[in-house]
């Protein structure tokens, strides 16, 4: 869910599918999400870090969410 909110991915999402650009009411669609690149078990001890900045974020921690950016931005390679 972290990664999903991550304006890394937001971005990526506006790129790819021109559904998103719309001013008015972006779509999401199931299929959008499908065709995300959503890294897997691969990004290892990183997956955790993400986790418990999304859970920090949730609970109102305001550097939380750029803690979030940054580590998802190093999953991405950016």
């Amino acid at each position: 869910l972290g990664v999903l909110n991550s304006e890394v991915v937001a971005r990526i999402h506006r790129v790819k599918f021109r559904d998103a650009r719309q001013r008015t009411f972006p779509q999401l669609k199931i299929s959008h999400l499908r065709a995300l690149p959503i890294p897997g078990p691969e990004i290892g001890s990183v997956y955790a870090r993400i986790a418990n900045a999304a859970r920090a974020v949730q609970e109102g921690f305001p550097q939380a969410h750029a803690d979030l950016e940054v580590l998802v931005s190093q999953v991405y390679g950016l």
